[in-house]
């Protein structure tokens, strides 16, 4: 299975893609929370862009899942390669003071690759904050 972490990022994206295609059209329970909740948040969409927001949301799913099949055999310099920081400078600057470096992210993207950051950047141990999911069987 090594071998998922040298596949293109662009290869990863469409099978992605294609995985989350497939997410959409055979979870419908999360399918329609996704559209509820984009009803919820945007009240002036029409159908047609709720539907294309909500099948953008699960593309992103399918490459995230595989992301993160990749990340998991990837070497430090992998990862050093695959990200970028913005702000570095800030984070460089406390390190060499001896402080200590708070990465906070919105839920958007593959914000599971920041839990990599602190290791593989910096050398130190990193924590990650996070709730349960609702389904047990994600949690497991």
């Amino acid at each position: 299975m090594r071998f998922i972490a040298g596949i293109p990022k662009g290869i990863v994206c469409f099978l992605g893609n294609l995985l989350g295609i497939l997410i959409y059209y055979n979870d419908y329970p999360h399918r329609r929370i996704v559209k509820r909740n984009l009803k919820f948040a945007y009240p002036e969409w029409a159908d047609g862009e709720v539907r294309r927001v909500s099948r953008r949301v699960f593309q992103n799913l399918g490459i995230t899942i595989l992301e993160i099949l990749q990340m998991a055999f990837f070497s430090k310099e992998d990862f050093l390669r695959y990200i970028r920081i913005k702000g570095e400078e800030h984070l460089l600057n406390a390190v060499e003071r001896g402080k200590g470096i708070v990465i906070i992210s919105a839920h958007l993207g593959n914000w599971e690759a920041a839990s990599l950051v602190s290791p593989c950047y910096f050398g130190y141990p990193g924590t990650v904050v996070a709730r349960n999911i609702e389904s047990g069987v994600v949690n497991k």
